[in-house]
């Protein structure tokens, strides 16, 4: 850098710092927009406390690989692949989209895979550390520019379909959606999913259920995330065709929802949800197999981010009380936030329990620890973002990383996947 910069203002809880032990084990990537640090990108191993720099230049992030190996990042001209020590082990350029992680499954072999939508609208499967590329879907299959939607099951299956500016552009108003095996040559199983994308619904892919022949889709005219309402879910069995409406909606954005990490087809979600704090947010589980909702907090709490612990016997989620009629920009909606917090409910008591104390800061971003007994959290304070940890029993809250940039909170979450990913253990 070209100033020296105390340890204490950036990581005053590593081991190799000020902290004695480490707060809590795994790998933290993060990036700092400060001015010293011209937005690069960096992993933290906090554990040991050893830090790494992942190049130069501006970067966000896209996550980490399943084994904890790997860490996907957007750069200025494409996308990179490093190592958990910093090291660049393969960049892409010419992409109209991100490429993806593979979820472990019987066609991931024993190392992680990255999927790649190229241009050409192929999806090439990169295998990693090393390996030859292959070919899972062939050029034409994700439409112009490779910008189709398309999602990867646990047991090796893709569904996907163009996005409605791709059936649009093209002068088809018709929207299909294509269930295949990740092998190329393997046979395509074709759904009609609307008429007319326009006048009738156009059906976002989000997931496949996990565990399931299920996939969850928002719908609607255009089932974007700027819907002040949030859209409408919708289940889509991928053997049949069937959609069955779910009676639940939700922003679709990926800090709106998780899944149970054990029972199939059981979805958190902030319920309800829209862009603005002042529409209600009201945390729920949901089964997608039943269509049963159950709704967890009252109308007066906005909920975000919901969290599963390992065993899935807790859920952690930030709420805040709503405000009805807020209006303003940004920065004024913003501002409805101070005092979100960070609560844990037991699936087995149906209890809540408060575990930060924000005071007029703004909580949020809850990660598990490897062992469900802490979590990792972001606190928004004073211009600034700290990262924190909390013990699950309330004895310690510490700070960890301090300085981070804020960014902006009124759409249903922060973005956070952008600028931090946490891997619990390795």
């Amino acid at each position: 850098t070209n100033a020296v910069i105390d340890c204490a203002d950036v990581f005053p809880g590593l081991p190799t710092c000020l902290g004695k032990e480490p707060l809590v084990g795994g790998r933290l990537a993060f990036v700092d927009k400060r001015r010293v640090f011209n937005g690069d990108a960096g992993v933290i191993d906090l554990g040991q406390g050893n830090t790494w720099s992942l190049g130069k230049g501006s970067r966000t992030l896209i996550g980490w690989s399943p084994s904890g190996e790997y860490l996907l990042v957007t750069e200025d001209r494409g996308y990179s692949v490093y190592r958990y020590d910093g090291t660049e082990v393969r960049s892409f350029d010419n992409l109209a989209v991100p490429p993806f992680w593979a979820l472990p499954g019987p066609l991931s072999g024993e190392g992680d895979q990255l999927a790649v939508p190229d241009i050409d609208g192929q999806l090439m499967i990169v295998p990693f550390p090393e390996g030859q590329p292959r070919l899972a879907l062939p050029p034409g299959s994700l439409g112009q520019g490779g910008r189709g939607i398309v999602r990867w099951s646990p047991d090796g299956w893709l569904a996907w379909s163009l996005n409605i500016d791709q059936l649009i552009g093209a002068g088809q108003l018709e929207q299909t959606l294509y269930v295949q095996l990740a092998e190329s040559g393997t046979p395509v199983t074709t759904w009609r999913l609307s008429s007319d994308v326009l006048r009738k619904a156009y059906y976002q892919v989000i997931d496949w259920a996990p565990r399931t022949r299920l996939i969850l889709a928002g719908r609607g005219i255009t089932a974007n995330s700027a819907w002040i309402d949030g859209a409408p879910l919708v289940s889509i069995n991928a053997d049949t065709g069937q959609k069955t409406d779910l009676g639940a909606g939700m922003l679709l954005t990926s800090e709106a929802y998780a899944w149970h990490p054990t029972q199939p087809g059981l979805l958190a979600l902030a319920e309800g949800g829209g862009r603005l704090l002042s529409e209600t947010k009201r945390l729920g589980l949901l089964d997608v197999t039943t269509g049963k909702l159950d709704t967890l907090t009252s109308e007066d709490i906005a909920a975000f981010e919901p969290a599963w612990s390992p065993d899935g016997s807790l859920l952690a989620y930030a709420a805040v009380h709503t405000s009805p009629g807020a209006t303003g920009d940004g920065t004024t909606l913003e501002r409805t936030l101070d005092g979100r917090a960070i609560y844990v409910f037991d699936l087995k008591s149906r209890e809540t329990r408060l575990l930060t104390h924000p005071g007029d800061a703004v909580d949020g971003w809850p990660q598990w620890s490897a062992d469900g007994t802490r979590l990792l959290y972001t606190r928004q304070q004073g211009g600034h973002t700290d990262v924190r940890v909390v013990w699950l029993d309330g004895s310690h809250d510490e700070l960890l990383v301090t300085g981070l940039a804020d960014p902006m909170c009124y759409y249903g979450g922060c973005g956070w996947s952008r600028m931090l990913a946490y891997y619990p253990d390795h």
